[in-house]
């Protein structure tokens, strides 16, 4: 044990910024919650969430508070991109290169990671084959209310010049864009496929399952 807390010392660095989050702890028993993880003499801090290469880690498993985290950053970004930039000089497919090149890889960050979670795939899954009785209007409805989403039409409204309360599926097809839900899932077979094709460390391996 202190062979292994001496050798994460050394790995860990800066132990201050090292925390410890406990997965699914409400199953844990007694002995596990009285159980003390230190590096070295410091006792680690329990956290619920931890932010690691930029991306929320929460310990419930779900990403959800990563999405809504990245989409308050990409709107940030969007307001300041607003304030820049005189859409009047600038033609709508500017404005679009404008934010798929600043914007949009905010909204996106990390989306082959979150992706599989997100419980929309289901109801994607489910239009694409027939086999749900949700109408066209309320399928398009839920794809709009999606964090990133709601960056994306914030966007293509302001681009447009319509009213932030027109409707969504005449501004997707005014713009002839699609949803960026769209995009996360394309970003996700292709990292899927990237992981399959390369050699494949054990951290890998254990991804591919979930995805």
């Amino acid at each position: 044990k202190q062979w292994y807390q001496r050798r994460v010392a050394i790995t860990a660095g800066n132990t201050e910024k090292t925390k410890l989050i406990k997965f699914n702890s409400n199953y844990e028993t007694e002995d596990d919650h009285n159980v003390q993880f230190k590096i070295g003499d410091h006792k680690l801090k329990e956290v619920d969430s931890y932010c690691y290469l930029g991306m929320e880690i929460h310990k419930s498993g779900s990403f959800s508070q990563a999405r809504t985290i990245l989409t308050n950053k990409a709107m940030r970004a969007l307001y300041s991109l607003k304030g820049t930039v005189n859409k009047s000089k600038l033609s709508f497919r500017s404005l679009t290169t404008l934010f798929d090149s600043l914007i949009k890889p905010i909204a996106l960050y990390g989306a082959p990671i979150y992706t599989p979670d997100m419980h929309i795939l289901k109801h994607i899954a489910n239009f694409a084959n027939n086999s749900t009785n949700i109408s066209h209007s309320a399928f398009l409805r839920r794809i709009s209310q999606l964090d990133s989403e709601k960056c994306h039409l914030h966007f293509l409204k302001w681009a447009l010049g319509v009213n932030r309360k027109a409707t969504n599926v005449g501004v997707w097809g005014e713009s002839g864009r699609y949803p960026l839900i769209y995009e996360c899932i394309t970003l996700t077979i292709k990292y899927l496929k990237r992981i399959k094709k390369e050699k494949s460390t054990d951290c890998d391996s254990a991804l591919i399952p979930l995805l």
